[in-house]
């Protein structure tokens, strides 16, 4: 986990993180926001240790991904404590939301009406279902430092690769053109255990009766992944940026390909799925 910190630690160091990180104070702020609901959420003993940070929000907050994103996704541990405790969505659900409006106006001082940019700009989502893989016990930066489970970078990618490959099915759901955008930056910058990553995306697959094997085999099915997922790549992907370097789809798509191929290129036949 890289150590160093990809968010401000507080409101009053906000411009200065910003300078010396080449990000524009409307992202330092949203940064700060993010973390600060996070923290919260950490303050609440019925979750701290029960829950896993995951999505676009960990890549940003604890591996540096540089694009803008307000989402806050959580899955509820493996181990037979947490899940015992923490079995009804609505439940967690409520548990995160209260907590973050406990928590924020002391988290988020310095950042004018923080409540109502966190409703405007934070999305939560949680999932109970056992669907997390090892994850990483780390810390929160901040006075004083707080633990948390985060998402190792193999499954946040696994999940990317299968949110991308479920863009063959006939009803694909959501725009996935950010996850070819975040898979390269991936590739780029981060170092991956790619065969963990294939196994976490079958097995994450298998839970939900979706054959990712047949569709990364299949010419047609890859050519309706990649025709719908950049689809909307330009338009969608450039507001969340700030540099303006953002690769062409078709460099994205390439990236992606090999990533596939790393991962699953090779397994010999339909996975072993274990618990």
């Amino acid at each position: 986990m890289p150590e160093a910190a990809y968010y401000p630690l507080d409101a009053g160091s906000i411009a200065a993180w910003c300078a010396s990180s080449g990000v524009p104070e409307d992202e330092g702020r949203a940064r700060f926001l993010q973390v600060s609901a996070l923290r919260s959420v950490l303050d609440d003993e019925r979750l701290a240790d029960y829950v896993v940070f995951k999505g676009a929000g960990a890549l940003r907050l604890f591996y540096g991904l540089p694009r803008r994103s307000g989402d806050l996704d959580f899955v509820v541990r493996r181990d037979e404590a947490a899940q015992a405790k923490l079995h009804d969505r609505e439940q967690v659900s409520r548990l995160i939301l209260d907590a973050v409006k406990a928590g924020l106006p002391g988290h988020a001082r310095g950042i004018p009406r923080a409540q109502d940019a966190a409703k405007r700009s934070l999305h939560i989502d949680v999932m109970v279902k056992p669907d997390s893989f090892d994850p990483i016990r780390t810390e929160l930066l901040g006075d004083p430092p707080v633990p948390v489970w985060v998402a190792t970078v193999e499954e946040l990618l696994a999940e990317k690769a299968r949110a991308m490959l479920r863009q063959s099915l006939d009803r694909p759901v959501g725009d996935r053109s950010k996850d070819a955008f975040d898979v390269h930056w991936i590739d780029r910058y981060l170092s991956v255990d790619w065969v963990r990553s294939g196994e976490i995306l079958l097995r994450k697959c298998a839970a939900m009766t979706f054959d990712a094997l047949g569709v990364y085999r299949s010419p047609e099915a890859m050519e309706r992944v990649r025709e719908r997922v950049g689809r909307a790549y330009d338009t969608t992907l450039s507001p969340t940026l700030w540099r303006g370097d953002e690769p062409p789809f078709g460099e994205a798509w390439d990236a992606t390909q090999t990533v596939l191929d790393r991962m699953l290129g090779g397994v010999a036949g339909p996975p072993v799925l274990t618990t």
